[in-house]
């Protein structure tokens, strides 16, 4: 069944003109894009990766609300660039911190900073993971291409 299906879309030509940009494409075999691939015989991957993308877009928003919740006056530390935070001098007051909770004089600054510095952590795993399940992704679509011709 699914072959069949798969077949309907499938075309045999020879030298077929490519409207884009005007260039000769010779076929010899069958003509399927990628994105068709993916979409059809995928679709359990893609909601995963779409499911990422959500989920990294909410983290960085999280983080961003959270920069503009600290006073003005606040963001001479050296922890904060302009529009954000600086990951390394983060770690760093985060590690000095979790020793003494009060090495800021304001402990809900504290606790902002380490609420950032854990979503920061988070945000960096699931890129990580985006990564790798586009790259198996990409990978098993370019198999079901080579299967099928």
């Amino acid at each position: 069944m699914i072959i069949s299906q798969f077949q309907k879309f499938l075309f045999k030509k020879k030298n077929i003109e490519n409207n884009k940009n005007g260039t000769l494409v010779n076929w010899d075999a069958r003509l399927i894009g990628k994105e068709f691939i993916i979409e059809k015989f995928f679709v359990n991957e893609l909601n995963e990766i779409k499911k990422l993308k959500y989920n990294i877009d909410s983290i960085e928003s999280e983080i961003k609300e959270t920069f503009e919740s600290i006073d003005e006056e606040e963001k001479d530390l050296p922890i904060f660039k302009e529009n954000g935070f600086d990951n390394k001098e983060l770690s760093k007051q985060v590690a000095i911190l979790k020793k003494d909770k009060y090495a800021l004089d304001n402990l809900e600054l504290a606790d902002k900073l380490i609420h950032v510095y854990n979503l920061n952590n988070e945000l960096k795993n699931l890129k990580d993971l985006l990564k790798i399940n586009e790259f198996e992704l990409l990978n098993a679509s370019l198999e079901k291409i080579r299967f099928t011709r």
